[in-house]
């Protein structure tokens, strides 16, 4: 049997732990513009990813929007954007390989009028010396039709780790290489 998995609830945040190893943290503060992800710790115990990056400091690590809900941006950070606020958890379940954290959100327009619901299904495992993260997103209207326009800011972010970028020596590959 591997190592065991726990969940720990923290002020606005959840830990995910692997042993006595953080793997990763789902943050959900009110003031933040959307939920993510930070840190998510790779095998040897550094951060794969990154919480603030210049000249992006809306790119947090690993998250969730759209920069074009019918017409209203929920991707971007500050004054004049929407966001994606958190509702609750559906299901926190510990099991023997790994951890599923199921949250809700509802993506606010820039006036703060409800324009989706989603749910975030993550499920957290490690299997011969690797992590993963499997993420499952449902989106519905709360109201009439919804369009996902076309954007350069879409659906599922990462910011990695400034170590692991192309400009420092950083190659990412697919299992094809």
């Amino acid at each position: 049997m591997g190592r065991s998995w726990r969940l720990e609830k923290k002020e606005h945040r959840w830990e995910i732990w692997h042993g006595e190893e953080l793997f990763t943290a789902y943050k959900f503060a009110p003031e933040q513009f959307r939920p993510w992800l930070y840190p998510v710790m790779g095998p040897s115990g550094h951060s794969v990813t990154r919480e603030v990056s210049d000249p992006y400091p809306h790119h947090r690590s690993l998250w969730v929007g759209h920069g074009n809900v019918n017409g209203h941006e929920i991707w971007l950070e500050g004054e004049g954007q929407g966001r994606i606020r958190h509702e609750g958890f559906e299901e926190e379940r510990v099991e023997e390989e790994g951890i599923l954290l199921v949250a809700r959100h509802v993506w606010l327009t820039t006036a703060g009028e409800p324009i989706l619901q989603d749910r975030q299904a993550f499920r957290f495992f490690a299997r011969e010396g690797k992590r993963g993260i499997d993420i499952e997103l449902r989106l519905w209207p709360v109201q009439g039709a919804v369009r996902l326009g076309k954007t350069s800011h879409a659906l599922l972010g990462v910011r990695v780790a400034e170590s692991l970028s192309v400009q420092r020596g950083g190659r990412i590959q697919n299992a094809e290489g």
